[in-house]
């Protein structure tokens, strides 16, 4: 799982990229709670972090972190769950749109029969999807790089939401960056399941090879740790008054073998994953993802 073991360029993962970035209808980067959960034994160095580990490095009162980051939290719908975040305003969320429909548009999930919480405290806050606002993914089929959804709660949720970027920032290569999935399902630190909001991961990471459109930044590679369940999770800039969401995740490099295999043993991946060096993929929050959003709220936030 950790980043160490890639060693390919990021070329080959675009060349290979049928394997994991375009097999949306396998949902694999959605958890299925229908699966089996092991607690999975680290092979290699992970550099993800619970609230509590996250808070124990930086020297700051673990109530301080999971303020900071509660607007990450957990998108259930029907049998699946994906990560999702608070962005621009407390009433919206953004995640990937493979929860909604494969790039093929066979359709999985219908968003109002969702439901989206956050963690603070101890405290669950649950809140139904009111709409889907707007989706990447336009019919007939869609491109993985519009692999992104912004959707509307019923009822606002209390958190801090992460800010909006410039529409001119950008990810490069080695830019550090905060990663943070509100479900991963090799990232069980305790025991039970009976919580909507399981263990949130925190990793900070490094953005890698960005993929251009137009002169438009439409993707971008990261050494950043992800498994299922990380997909629509937040890819944050620090500052010093806000995070700014930069990004959501969008899959991880595995293929459904080593998916599977990781499933039934317990064991994260241990061979090279098969798109190249690089841990996770991100949709950059830019352009049409961007527009979508700034409409859903109503303008930018301050």
């Amino acid at each position: 799982m950790s980043c160490r073991r890639y060693i390919a360029l990021w070329v080959v993962a675009v060349i290979c990229s049928t394997n994991a970035l375009d097999s949306n209808a396998r949902s694999e980067d959605i958890y299925t709670s229908h699966h089996p959960i092991h607690k999975i034994a680290v092979i290699d160095d992970d550099g993800r972090m619970t609230e509590e580990e996250y808070a124990q490095k930086k020297g700051v009162p673990v109530e301080e972190v999971q303020n900071r980051l509660a607007a990450t939290g957990v998108l259930k719908c029907d049998n699946d769950s994906t990560s999702a975040q608070i962005t621009g305003a407390n009433d919206t969320i953004t995640t990937v749109a493979h929860m909604f429909k494969s790039k093929e548009c066979a359709k999985r999930n219908e968003p109002k029969k969702c439901s989206f919480t956050v963690k603070v405290g101890g405290k669950e806050l649950t809140s139904l999807i009111a709409s889907l606002a707007d989706i990447g993914y336009k019919c007939p089929g869609g491109r993985r790089k519009d692999d992104w959804a912004v959707l509307k709660l019923q009822t606002p949720i209390g958190v801090k939401p992460y800010a909006l970027p410039y529409s001119d920032e950008k990810i490069w290569p080695d830019d550090p960056v905060i990663s943070i999935a509100a479900t991963s399902t090799d990232f069980y630190r305790v025991a039970g399941r009976d919580s909507r909001a399981p263990p949130k991961s925190i990793e900070e990471c490094q953005g890698r090879y960005p993929y251009f459109e137009d002169g438009l930044q439409v993707m971008f590679a990261s050494n950043c740790d992800s498994s299922q369940g990380s997909s629509g999770g937040s890819m944050l800039r620090e500052r010093k008054r806000h995070d700014v969401l930069m990004a959501i995740t969008a899959g991880n490099k595995e293929t459904a073998a080593q998916i599977n295999r990781a499933e039934r043993t317990g064991v994260p991946t241990s061979r090279a994953f098969a798109e190249g060096k690089w841990a996770s993929y991100h949709i950059p929050l830019k352009g049409a993802f961007l527009e979508a959003v700034e409409k859903a709220i109503g303008g930018r936030s301050p």
